[in-house]
């Protein structure tokens, strides 16, 4: 039975033993050959990844989507902000929420003890509350300066002063620099990036003005080392920490002379208070010449030193320089200075190219070709790299030398597309800076190039990229009606509405204007006799003529302008007047579609009130045509009355064709002839 059972198996796998010929012939075939080598596994070098690159590399797999909103709205169409002070309102609204929530923190701490997360994340505690007793360390004083909270460092210092415990040089050191680079102010918490962007055009620091707090903490905690250490390395650092304090918030004297003294002592000074003290020079010098030659004086000085300059240095420099920039020698030194810096290996960095376009190409200045070079460098360089604070005021100040000083709409292409390059959006900078982009882009664009090619642009950016100023809008209305692109109308108006712009007159009046002049002109405007005004009393075309859409389009917009200011409240701040212009396009637009009751609200509107420069004539003379045709010769009557009062001249000619147009009463002739003064 197990032999049975041996042989069934054999004849189970015999199939898949080699036949003693393949062997034989397998054998015998490579029986001279060397083995074959085994493949060699080399294993990659690890690559370092940070937290977020696999979903970075995952994003960058998807395109921009301009139809969407930032992600800081919410994703829902009747609460996305669509005009600008709605954005400005919604992002420090939802800040303000974040502020809230922490003050409800900092007072109940007592209620938040719920630890869900391990390791505890820190901003999600409630703050720590100090009080005289408190204990404190340095690693508590050390923890406040990581995180640039300065009224927090400095009570804790002033606790352990009372407490009489000893701070370490080390602690005292970083707490003089951490209070030279803020001047001893709070600063805005880095969570709150709206308030912060939208303060930046708030609170402009200038140039020439002193911001340094003499009696601030820095200077006393200088004088408590100073005191310490008559000499050494240490106090070489606590005086290079103090200076550059002074240096950046312009302390021109304190801060030159204190430079003086320790370059007469031959005290070591470091690349950074270097590049500070370089801002000083516009204060102490004061033409382009002596500027220049204390510069090379003090680059000379830190290459005896063997200090090496940086991207830092260059960039002071040039921003020093700025003072001075519509000058030839200014110029000069700049590209001098550029070329210099490239021998050292120095390459410029966006902020250095933000300084050159400030130099070169200054309000009413010749024009400089200076962008363009730039842009070809930069074109050829690939992914921008963020290497200065003020890398970020390049783009909007390349943009405005291409909208005010060269009116190049090619470069200002190139300078776009160069933008939206790699991750080179990163670069517009906050909100504002994006908003005046975008102002010049498109301002340059629809002055310069044909409206097809701008209206592409438009709606591709607008509304959820940028919200087109008022100034903007006027622009876009003014190169529709010199375009005679009346079809887009429309679409404009419907964004004014959107972007809550028609409160503002100038642009409202352009729109009507355009569109009074994009209107068909009604039948019985240019009728021969009065059966022929009668018989065409209404525009007789189908339903989707074009010209028949857009004269009822027009006149929506003629009605929602007069809703809009009939609805304001009695006290509202900046209420929309009633405009006589506007009021006479509107009983244009009314008339041409057909809307006489309409037109007839307006006049009546335009006898009590109306402000600034009264309606057109034109506009009288159409309606007063209507109200004949419509057999209304009490609003006609009116109509003369109301030409009268107003002043114009051309009254008497429109109570003569009247008169000629129909068969008038006795009352409505007395009436006609007392606004005339005709006895």
């Amino acid at each position: 039975m197990e032999i049975k059972n041996m042989c069934s198996v054999l004849a189970r796998i015999r199939p898949r033993l080699p036949t003693a010929t393949h062997c034989t012939r397998r054998c015998s075939g490579v029986s001279q050959q060397s083995p074959a080598k085994k493949p060699e596994i080399k294993i990659p070098n690890r690559i370092d990844r940070g937290p977020t690159d696999i979903l970075r590399a995952l994003s960058n797999t998807i395109q921009t989507d301009y139809t969407a909103p930032h992600y800081k709205y919410h994703d829902d169409p009747f609460l996305i902000p669509l005009s600008n002070i709605g954005k400005r309102t919604f992002a420090l609204a939802k800040e303000s929420g974040k502020k809230a929530a922490q003050w409800i923190m900092a007072q109940n701490a007592e209620l938040f003890n719920a630890r869900t997360a391990d390791p505890a994340i820190p901003a999600f505690l409630p703050k720590l509350v100090f009080t005289p007793d408190s204990k404190v360390t340095e690693n508590d004083l050390h923890l406040a300066i990581d995180g640039a909270r300065v009224e927090e460092a400095l009570q804790i210092y002033d606790i352990m002063q009372k407490q009489g415990q000893t701070v370490s040089l080390e602690a005292r050191q970083a707490l003089l620099e951490f209070l030279s680079y803020f001047n001893s102010e709070e600063t805005l918490p880095e969570e709150f990036i709206e308030e912060r962007w939208f303060l930046q055009f708030q609170k402009k620091e200038s140039r020439q003005k002193k911001s340094w707090n003499d009696a601030g903490m820095a200077q006393a905690l200088f004088d408590s080392i100073k005191e310490e250490l008559q000499e050494g390395p240490a106090l070489n650092k606590a005086k290079c920490a103090l200076l550059r304090g002074m240096a950046k918030y312009c302390q021109a004297d304190r801060g030159w002379e204190m430079y003086k003294t320790m370059r007469s002592a031959a005290e070591p000074i470091d690349v950074d208070t270097y590049n500070q003290i370089f801002k000083l020079v516009g204060f102490v010098r004061d033409t382009i010449e002596k500027r220049s030659e204390l510069v090379e004086e003090m680059l000379r000085e830190m290459n005896a030193n063997k200090v090496k300059p940086n991207i830092g240095t260059l960039n002071a420099i040039l921003d020093m320089m700025v003072s001075s920039s519509g000058q030839s020698q200014t110029k000069t030194f700049a590209t001098r200075l550029i070329a210099e810096f490239k021998l050292l290996g120095i390459k410029p960095s966006l902020a250095s190219y933000y300084h050159l376009l400030n130099i070169f190409s200054r309000d009413r200045g010749p024009k400089s070709g200076v962008l363009q070079e730039i842009i070809t460098i930069l074109e050829s360089e690939g992914p921008l790299e963020i290497r200065d604070p003020k890398d970020t005021f390049f783009f909007v100040t390349a943009m405005d030398v291409c909208k005010n000083s060269l009116e190049d709409p090619a470069l200002a292409r190139r300078v776009h597309n160069l933008l939206l390059s790699h991750n080179n959006y990163d670069f517009i900078g906050d909100t504002y800076k994006e908003s005046i982009y975008y102002r010049l882009f498109f301002s340059l664009l629809i002055n310069l190039e044909p409206l097809d090619e701008f209206m592409k642009i438009y709606n591709k950016y607008v509304p959820n990229i940028y919200i087109p100023e008022p100034g903007n809008m006027e622009d876009i209305v003014r190169s529709i009606d010199l375009h005679g692109s009346w079809e887009m109308l429309p679409q404009i108006w419907s964004d004014l509405v959107v972007f809550d712009q028609i409160n503002r007159d100038n642009l409202v009046t352009a729109w009507f204007n355009t569109a009074v002049k994009a209107n068909v002109v009604a039948p019985f405007e240019s009728a021969v006799s009065q059966q022929d005004s009668v018989k065409n009393l209404y525009v007789s075309v189908e339903p989707d003529d074009p010209q028949q859409i857009l004269a009822t389009s027009f006149y929506e917009a003629a009605k929602h302008y007069w809703e809009k200011v009939a609805s304001q409240p009695k006290r509202f701040v900046n209420k929309i007047t009633w405009s006589g212009v506007n009021l006479g396009n509107c009983m244009i637009l009314a008339v041409r579609a057909n809307k006489y009751n309409f037109a007839v609200k307006i006049l009546d509107k335009l006898l009590d009130e109306y402000n600034g420069a009264p309606p057109s004539v034109e506009s009288l003379r159409i309606f007063m045509k209507r109200a004949v045709a419509e057999n209304d010769l009490d609003s006609a009557v009116k109509c003369i009355v109301f030409a009268c009062e107003t002043g114009f001249a051309e009254a008497a000619m429109l109570a003569d064709e009247l008169k000629q147009a129909s068969q008038l009463k006795e009352n409505q002739i007395s009436k006609i002839n007392s606004a005339l003064g005709i006895l």
